[in-house]
């Protein structure tokens, strides 16, 4: 039902709908996400990246490589610099690119229940963070790339 899109598939430059139901529906997409992101040995994954239009992420935390489910993540704050971090991309395979980005972030999201939650993170966690957040408000970490460099991808 649901599969990884390549860029540049449509899906991954739009930004996606809020979750207003967490239903079976909602379930089924958590478990195709869990799925994709272990068959692509990925440590994040976002719902477009499947052709769903949901804020709904996927972030492994690099403290304890338990599995975030975020419904609806929201970057409450970001602090620091990490400058040039090689990131990659499930729907980009084989390539990585250096993105400066916050070194912390605070995010606020809703788990599979709808219980609201909050996580301060850091490092290799809040880059992932941030780049999934990208992904479901329509944007990819190539965007902030010249538009050569992204014409040579």
């Amino acid at each position: 039902m649901f599969q990884l899109i390549e860029y540049p598939h449509p899906a991954l430059s739009t930004p996606c709908s809020e979750v207003t139901e967490f239903d079976e529906s909602l379930v089924t997409l958590l478990d195709a996400m869990h799925n994709a992101m272990a068959s692509n040995r990925g440590i994040g994954i976002a719902a477009n990246q499947l052709g769903a239009s949901k804020r709904v992420i996927l972030v492994t935390n690099q403290d304890d490589g338990a599995i975030l489910e975020c419904i609806n993540p929201e970057i409450v704050s970001a602090s620091g610099n990490s400058v040039d971090q090689l990131e990659g991309c499930l729907s980009f395979p084989g390539i990585g690119i250096s993105v400066n980005r916050p070194d912390s972030v605070t995010v606020k999201f809703f788990d599979r229940e709808g219980t609201e939650k909050e996580i301060e993170a850091s490092g290799y966690t809040a880059t992932c963070f941030q780049h999934e957040v990208d992904h479901i408000n329509g944007k990819t970490f190539i965007d902030e790339m010249s538009r050569m460099k992204r014409g040579m991808i």
